[in-house]
């Protein structure tokens, strides 16, 4: 099976998706699209997650490129973690980011 990188906490929820106040934090801190763009906005994937997908990340590399240092380590402290996921199905492939099915 194929596996990705992502950041979540122990519910399976990423940084940007849950309710904790850290999740619209990072939303506002990376809306620079060149720098942090949404998959609609990510050469290659260009649209929005579809039904079951994730975001996540080919390789630890391509995620610390994403999330600086420091933020991983203010992640830690509200309960997130780097994790490799295993996916069915990677469904889209782009320059930063990728998509995948559980």
């Amino acid at each position: 099976m194929p596996y990705i990188f992502r950041v979540e906490d122990e519910n399976f929820i990423g940084c940007y998706q849950g309710d904790k106040t850290i999740c619209l934090e990072f939303c506002n801190k990376h809306d620079d699209y060149e720098q942090y763009p949404g998959p609609q906005h990510d050469e290659g994937i260009d649209r929005l997650p579809i039904a079951d997908e994730i975001c996540g990340f080919l390789s630890i590399k391509q995620l610390k490129d994403w999330f600086t240092k420091d933020e991983l380590h203010l992640l830690k402290l509200h309960g997130y973690k780097i994790k490799r996921v295993e996916v069915i199905e990677i469904t889209a492939i782009g320059k930063r980011q990728v998509l995948a099915i559980r």
